[in-house]
């Protein structure tokens, strides 16, 4: 076989193996029926509101999943406790609560920090549990 020939075919293999791939790849905003069972379990708390996410939203929950596999047994309960918190928030608090955050971090680190300690002493004297106040 002359050596264009085998280039050809070695190219058009190359762009049939590149387009079998580009279809292969997920959804970059899939819905709730398209994740897998670890992507569900994980985001369980939000599955009722999931297919309401922005494309981007749902990416950024879903490069959390791996992160989140990795705690431990008690870290992983409290995280789907504040998933389970934020679904249950309406508009309105989840606007309030972003629009907190951001005023948070364009604080100074040390006023940031101090205003951190504040909350937490708060919530622990509100909420006295075994563990320190924390979900």
């Amino acid at each position: 076989m002359s050596d264009w020939r085998r280039r050809y075919r070695l190219a058009a293999c190359a762009m049939l193996i590149a387009a079998a791939s580009a279809h292969a790849r997920p959804p970059e905003a899939p819905d709730w029926e398209q994740l897998d069972a670890q992507q569900q379990r994980v985001l369980a708390p939000l599955s009722t509101e999931w297919n309401r996410f922005s494309p981007v939203h749902k990416q950024q929950l879903l490069a959390l999943v791996p992160r989140i596999e990795q705690l431990s047994p008690v870290e992983k309960q409290r995280v789907s406790a504040r998933l389970r918190q934020w679904a249950d928030l309406s508009e309105e608090q989840r606007a309030e609560a972003r629009r907190r955050w951001l005023q948070l971090q364009s604080l100074p680190a040390g006023q940031r920090q101090q205003l951190l300690t504040r909350l937490k002493m708060r919530r622990q004297a509100l909420n006295p549990t075994p563990n320190g106040g924390q979900e």
